[in-house]
């Protein structure tokens, strides 16, 4: 069995900007009630031509860029998406692989939705636990945009595009502690795309809150931790609503609860990346602190994952 830790990360946002005070124009909404609401200011939002191969692209390059890995000794990509370039095949990852310009490696999407990025890193621990591969590229990348219906208030200010990267690998840096998912496919119905988003808000958000909860709960009791020692939770960047119900139902400072959901609005199994990304630039971690990151999504899904931070990615 080896270890498995995160050696390094990246993450894009598309240019375009688009705040409370655009919807104002075209949705019978405001700034204030939107923000109160769920927190989010503003999102970025891909151009019609860009693709989410060519968000995850980016944010793969802003990986790259950091010198902490060659792509030459990447083995396996794994992608998260629910928005593919196509809507059958291929595969987003094979997409990306061509352009990132590696050849003869495993490639694969997954769809675990807004817990996509969990779910993706539990199948890149167990295969370099294995010992198969080494290094493996996760990436989570949306294009929320194009499955949002922009007349419809409830959920077209929530979401917004982006991707995020991180490659795993059989390192003594960053090492995970515990990945622990779970799924309720009985409630599936609460949040859907068909053909554009539909999500009863109040379901989600009991599932949320219910579901972060026991599943901090659950890694601590595993990991032998209280939920006081960990330094910093990076949850799904959804709603602040959400984050603060879990903070007060875990009884943990809402003030370790990182957040830039109003910067970014939901950018779904992308979130958290983009999350982790920001707090490793703006160098909010100390080392040996101990990070948690949850999700939760359509499905319904959810995920924690608790890492041990002692480099900078």
């Amino acid at each position: 069995m080896f270890d498995v830790g995160v050696l390094a990360i990246g993450s894009y946002v598309p240019t375009k900007k688009l705040t409370n005070f655009d919807f104002e124009k075209t949705l019978e909404t405001s700034n204030e009630w939107i923000v109160e609401r769920t927190g989010i200011r503003e999102r970025y939002i891909a151009e019609k031509n860009e693709k989410a191969s060519d968000l995850a692209l980016k944010a793969v390059q802003n990986l790259l860029s950091k010198n902490l890995v060659q792509k030459e000794e990447i083995d396996m990509i794994i992608l998260s998406t629910a928005t593919p370039d196509y809507k059958g095949y291929p595969s987003t990852a094979c997409i990306l692989q061509a352009k990132i310009g590696l050849k003869n490696i495993p490639c694969f999407d997954i769809t675990a939705a807004c817990s996509g990025l969990i779910y993706a890193i539990s199948m890149a621990n167990a295969y370099i636990k294995s010992g198969l591969y080494k290094n493996i590229l996760v990436v989570s990348t949306e294009k929320n945009s194009e499955i949002l219906d922009w007349q419809d208030r409830n959920t077209a200010v929530l979401f917004g595009d982006g991707a995020s990267a991180l490659v795993l690998s059989n390192t003594s840096k960053n090492i995970i502690k515990k990945i622990e998912i779970s799924s309720d496919g009985e409630n599936h119905k609460v949040l859907v795309v068909d053909p554009f988003i539909k999500m009863e808000g109040k379901e989600v958000f009991k599932y949320a809150v219910k579901e972060g909860t026991r599943l901090i709960e659950k890694v601590c009791l595993e990991t032998n931790l209280t939920k006081e020692e960990i330094d910093i939770f990076i949850p799904h960047q959804a709603n602040t609503r959400i984050i603060d119900g879990i903070a007060k139902k875990l009884k943990v400072d809402k003030n370790l609860f990182y957040s830039n959901v109003e910067k970014y609005g939901n950018t779904s199994s992308a979130s958290i990346g983009i999350a982790l990304d920001e707090v490793n630039r703006e160098q909010k971690l100390d080392l040996s602190s101990k990070v948690a990151l949850f999700s939760f999504g359509a499905g319904l899904s959810s995920g924690v994952l608790l890492f041990e931070y002692n480099e900078k990615i």
